[in-house]
């Protein structure tokens, strides 16, 4: 399971926590995120992220995450609920490879 703490939606003086199970989801967060904090879309943010020596992006967003895992918390929640903030297309290739014991 994923997660992403979205600061830019508050409740009770605390950011909101969103848990997916794909990728994609947390992706499509990531870009109502994006837009709310930047006011900018994704391709506009990927444009911008060129400057600073980031390729172009992919279609699942593995570029984009990275470049906005800068400045948003995102990553895994481990079986007993702890999350943890890591790469989280790295380790959906490491839960998905029988050479890790999985």
């Amino acid at each position: 399971m994923f997660y992403i703490v979205d600061t830019t939606r508050v409740r009770e003086g605390r950011s909101l926590i969103s848990t997916y199970n794909h990728t994609r989801d947390l992706i499509a967060h990531l870009e109502d995120v994006a837009k709310r904090m930047s006011g900018k879309t994704r391709a506009e943010i990927m444009y911008d992220a060129s400057d600073y020596g980031y390729g172009e992006d992919d279609v699942h967003g593995k570029t984009f995450y990275d470049y906005m895992s800068t400045n948003v918390e995102m990553g895994i929640v481990r079986a007993d609920g702890r999350r943890v903030r890591c790469n989280i297309f790295q380790s959906e290739e490491y839960d998905n490879k029988t050479e890790f014991g999985q």
